[in-house]
């Protein structure tokens, strides 16, 4: 079958944003089926227009791979004002508001550079389904426009929470722009229940996954040069990272001295100026470490180096590293207390999750690990773990995507 899959960050962005579009489409590809990824372009990288050869291109196209086409947006100086954060919190409320009920979406400039090639795609390459992915509005308003050129259904993605990027008066209305859509995909199950007071179409769960190279065994030992904790992924509320590093600091200063020149912590991720700033107290009580965003296979071994690996809960959103970090085979610390859904993900796979709602839960599970950091980690089961790979994952999306090509195309 032959699908678009439409996401706003392009493949290579060193960031979240654009792998989950981007490992389904591979993984969909390797099932046989053609997919066009369609995306903006890397910033600061220019390139030729997208709608130039389009035809011929997708004609000698080897559909072995994903056909990726970056679409520049066409310049828009209001946009790129209103976005920058500039203006007045008070008057860029209105503005948003104003551009959400005008235009749909914040981001019309990408739209509107892709619109070229939304008669190519649906008229030459002629999909089966398209798939949208919400990080912002645009991407399902293209998708589902090349949807209603090819005549076949359009499938909306949440993997970010509409009630957390969409201003709370307009979720109703926007929700409504998008009664068309022949069914939703969502990231987690908490995704599902915060998409209920808006959408009525059926809705699948489809988690992001991890890669077949996270399922190989591992060793079962653990550094004993140092005591390592990995803080890993976004910090987001500045009280939790707060929080997070007190709680640390009290556990590390009732070690003896000898004991703390075994602490490590180490942080990696695009944050890595809030956590230095947040960790001075700890300046002289361990050793700190931080990395910038590392390619998988950097941050893979780094998790693997560690006694634990650590990360901060967002009230907003299920964690996908979860997944990645349970295959490490160490223990996770979560801190604030994670949900339901997220513990029994770990349970299921026999992994090990320790959420720590306060400082005595985390002084709790630190203690735990620093008493058994000689003791062989916990294995989760790999044949458990298979369930959240991104082949079994794809393989849900696959369904969805083919059942939607079976329905009737609203008009």
């Amino acid at each position: 079958m032959r699908f678009i899959f439409v996401n706003h960050c392009h493949p290579d962005t060193p960031h979240v944003c654009a792998t989950r579009a981007r490992e389904f489409a591979a993984g969909l590809t390797a099932a046989s089926h053609q997919v066009v990824l369609l995306t903006a372009t890397l910033e600061g990288v220019p390139s030729v227009r997208a709608a130039n050869g389009l035809a011929e291109r997708l004609a000698d196209h080897d559909w072995t791979q994903p056909f990726h086409l970056a679409c520049d947006p066409r310049p828009s100086l209001a946009l790129d004002i209103l976005r920058s954060g500039r203006i007045p919190w008070p008057l860029r409320k209105v503005c948003t508001g104003g551009y959400y009920l005008a235009k749909g979406g914040m981001f019309t400039d990408w739209r509107e550079g892709s619109r070229p090639i939304w008669p190519v795609l649906a008229k030459i390459f002629r999909p089966d389904a398209v798939w949208g992915v919400f990080g912002n509005t645009d991407a399902w308003v293209i998708a589902r426009s090349i949807a209603r050129i090819a005549n076949c259904p359009w499938v909306a993605d949440v993997k970010d929470h509409w009630s957390t990027f969409i201003p709370s008066p307009l979720r109703a209305p926007l929700a409504r722009r998008f009664v068309d859509a022949a069914h939703i995909t969502a990231f987690s199950r908490s995704h599902v229940e915060r998409l209920t007071p808006w959408f009525s179409q059926p809705m699948t769960v489809v988690y992001s996954g991890i890669s077949d190279d996270f399922l190989a065994p591992l060793p079962d030992t653990c550094p004993r040069d140092s005591f390592r904790l990995v803080l890993t992924g976004s910090l987001y509320e500045d009280d939790s990272l707060t929080a997070l590093i007190e709680c640390v600091h009290v556990w590390v200063s009732r070690l003896t001295a000898t004991e703390r020149a075994e602490v490590s912590l180490v942080y990696a991720g695009t944050d890595c100026s809030r956590f230095e700033n947040a960790s001075r107290p700890l300046v002289g009580l361990c050793r700190l470490e931080t990395h910038d965003f590392l390619p998988l296979a950097q941050w893979r071994a780094l998790t693997l180096s560690a006694h634990a690996n650590l990360y901060i809960k967002s009230v907003a959103t299920y964690h996908h590293k979860l997944i990645e970090l349970l295959s490490a085979n160490r223990p996770i610390l979560c801190f604030p207390g994670e949900e339901a859904e997220a513990r029994e993900v770990a349970t299921s796979v026999g992994g090990t999750l320790y959420s720590c709602a306060d400082c005595a839960a985390l002084h709790a599970a630190l203690d735990r690990v620093w008493n058994a950091r000689h003791v062989p980690p916990p294995i989760a089961d790999r044949a458990r773990m298979a369930a959240y790979s991104w082949a079994r994952q794809g393989k849900m999306l696959e369904a969805v995507l083919t059942n939607a090509k079976r329905k009737k195309v609203r008009p």
